[in-house]
């Protein structure tokens, strides 16, 4: 199933500004770039919703199905993002019966603006919010390194390609989706490289918490 060419463009320059922003022999982080990864929890990680108090007008939602939060056993990871104009809240209950069943642990980080910050131009403000967004989840929760996708619908779809495959040394999976919330667009295991996230095979699932959890 073809990408339509909005989302096709939004992933071209998102990772041309990746690319260009690599200076020779320069100590800078590139541009997309997430240093969050997995640690030893430090914080409860309570069943259910927990608002992670990042920002009180446009914060970030953590899910934790009933399952994972009481064998406390590293756990999948998916990172949604919503589309434009859209809010955690919404996402949340799109995905939480597939997250239960599958036992997937959700975060639905908010955009600062009504979009994605790539959509609108350039990276930035929402590549930080993201990255803060699983640090506190991390802190939080025990999460199993080989099972961490980023999902988005619509333009978090477009955002979720360019996060995904600039930063293939932390996510696994790389889900888009259309309109349908069971349909995905594309659907792709990425390499650990975080620069060029060459695809390893691809897959197509009515559950996107399937895809995650058990490929």
């Amino acid at each position: 199933m073809s990408i339509p060419s909005r989302i096709r463009s939004v992933v071209f320059f998102g990772l041309l500004a990746v690319a260009c922003s690599a200076v020779p022999d320069a100590p800078a982080r590139r541009v997309g770039a997430l240093s969050a990864r997995p640690h030893a929890p430090t914080l409860p990680c309570p069943a259910g919703f927990t608002a992670l108090g990042l920002d009180a007008a446009r914060g970030a939602v953590l899910y934790v199905p009933q399952g994972v939060a009481s064998s406390g056993a590293p756990a999948p990871l998916l990172v949604f993002l919503h589309g434009a104009g859209g809010n955690p809240a919404r996402g949340l209950e799109r995905m939480r019966p597939l997250a239960d069943a599958k036992g997937v642990i959700l975060l639905v980080p908010r955009s600062r603006g009504d979009t994605w910050d790539a959509i609108r131009g350039s990276l930035g403000p929402d590549v930080a919010f993201v990255d803060r967004s699983l640090d506190a989840t991390f802190d939080r929760c025990a999460v199993d390194a080989s099972h961490i996708g980023v999902s988005g619908f619509s333009d978090g779809a477009s955002y979720a390609l360019t996060l995904g495959i600039a930063n293939g040394d932390l996510f696994t999976h790389v889900v888009a989706q259309d309109s349908s919330p069971c349909r995905i667009r594309s659907a792709a295991n990425v390499s650990g490289s975080s620069i060029d996230g060459t695809v390893k095979h691809t897959t197509m699932s009515p559950e996107i918490c399937a895809v995650v959890a058990t490929s």
